[in-house]
């Protein structure tokens, strides 16, 4: 036989651990006042979004994609990484800026 001031703690026990659970999920949400053409815009990027994902797609993931987008754009690594070494070897690319240099009258390094 359970003793009952013991079930009874690990009842209350339990039901707070649920409670602490709960709290930590809950999610802040805030409105946003935007034009009618931006949301109009915003609901085609989450349709088309849902279309490619085959699930539902909330507003705030479109907008969460959207700003990846933009931050990818400024940091394009991949464009930089094709870029680099584009001169050549060292060596060769300080030969072409020492010519460039000369060629403008300017010496200093």
């Amino acid at each position: 036989m359970v003793d009952q001031p013991l079930f009874n703690a690990l009842r209350y026990l339990v039901r707070l651990i649920q409670f602490t659970v709960f709290i930590e999920t809950v999610v802040t949400v805030s409105t946003i006042q935007v034009e009618d053409d931006v949301k109009r815009e915003l609901f085609a990027v989450a349709a088309e979004l849902q279309s490619k994902l085959g699930r539902r797609v909330s507003l705030s993931e479109a907008i969460k994609v959207l700003l990846e987008s933009y931050k990818a754009k400024e940091r394009d690594v991949a464009r930089m990484l094709s870029l680099f070494g584009c001169l050549g070897q060292a060596s060769d690319a300080q030969r072409l800026l020492d010519e460039l240099r000369v060629r403008e009258g300017n010496g200093l390094e």
